[in-house]
């Protein structure tokens, strides 16, 4: 599970998959930076297969006598996943 890279996201992916190629990784991402980052590295990896969940929340806050509901930060959960060719 990766939470945060700091500017790191590549050199951290190159590191896991370093130590063991057929890593299921989860991500998740709360910027737009790091959403594209995570993009641009999985279209150079032809051999993960790769799903992208996007969740919204609202959390209520209180306003006079009425309950409004504010919307949160996107979460941006990636999961990445080798696929097994032929004899791989």
């Amino acid at each position: 599970f990766v939470g945060g890279s700091g500017g790191k996201l590549h050199e951290i992916l190159d590191v896991v998959y370093g130590k063991n190629c057929s890593a299921q990784v989860v991500l998740n991402c709360i910027t737009l930076e790091s959403l594209g980052e995570c993009v641009e590295y999985y279209k150079r990896k032809k051999e993960y297969q790769v799903e992208f969940v996007h969740i919204a929340v609202g959390k209520s806050k209180k306003v006079g006598s009425y309950n409004m509901m504010m919307g949160q930060n996107p979460i941006y959960i990636i999961t990445a996943k080798r696929v097994v060719q032929d004899g791989n």
